[in-house]
């Protein structure tokens, strides 16, 4: 699974970057046009556009927007193009239901926990075992402790409602240490849980310790993981 850079934002809202290197092009949009009914001017009425702007689109590589291309699409009667902006395929910059949140956690918390900040700083293509599941999230792995299953910039697939167990790779939140400071996050592996005490495991260096169950705002299923 390849990963794009995040889709640009202006003042127009969010836009789709094509490449025309043969990774991804408009090709779709050039071969829709030839359609009994269909054309350049049509195409450009639908947009609510001068004809010249769709001659700049195909030829020029003028950045689509997100909200143009379902237009584009809905106007040739097609699927739209069967990769995606940069030849990536599973980013983007909106977010409906087959695309999955990548929330922010950024490294230089204290004692190895990082600053969770919850953002949505990208969507990915959802994965087939997260279909269905309107509170799933990922989160990009920072640091190398739970390498080698799993490495500094992968994505980590978050299930919140599946049950969590020990040996389960788990994210948890925990409580800020001072009212207005940003909550912390890790993710690391589940050892076991009791009554007063939660310990968690890392791999690399192999180490375990101990947090208080009332230290904890969320501790949730990690289900997969993908490489940028």
């Amino acid at each position: 699974m390849r990963l794009q850079d995040k889709s640009c934002e202006n003042h127009t809202g969010p836009v789709m970057r094509f490449s025309h290197n043969g990774l991804m092009s408009y090709e779709w949009i050039r071969e829709g046009l030839k359609k009994p009914g269909k054309s350049q001017a049509g195409l450009a009425r639908a947009l609510g556009r001068d004809p010249a702007a769709v001659s700049r689109l195909l030829n020029d590589g003028r950045q689509l927007k997100a909200s143009e291309l379902e237009i584009v699409k809905q106007y040739l009667g097609e699927a739209g193009p069967k990769g995606s902006p940069r030849g990536h395929k599973n980013v983007t910059n909106d977010g409906p239901e087959d695309m999955l949140r990548v929330l922010g956690m950024a490294e230089g918390g204290p004692d190895g926990w990082n600053l969770w900040n919850g953002e949505v700083v990208q969507y990915i293509r959802r994965p087939d075992n997260l279909l269905g599941v309107p509170n799933a999230y990922a989160v990009y792995v920072t640091g190398h402790s739970m390498e080698p299953q799993f490495f500094s910039g992968h994505i980590a697939h978050i299930h919140p409602g599946k049950p969590v167990t020990a040996g389960c790779a788990v994210l948890v939140q925990r409580r800020p240490t001072n009212e207005g400071e940003p909550p912390t996050a890790v993710l690391k592996r589940l050892g076991r849980r009791t009554a007063t005490k939660i310990v968690l495991e890392q791999l690399n260096p192999e180490k375990a310790f101990e947090i208080k169950p009332d230290e904890i705002v969320s501790m949730h299923r990690v289900v997969g993981s993908s490489e940028p």
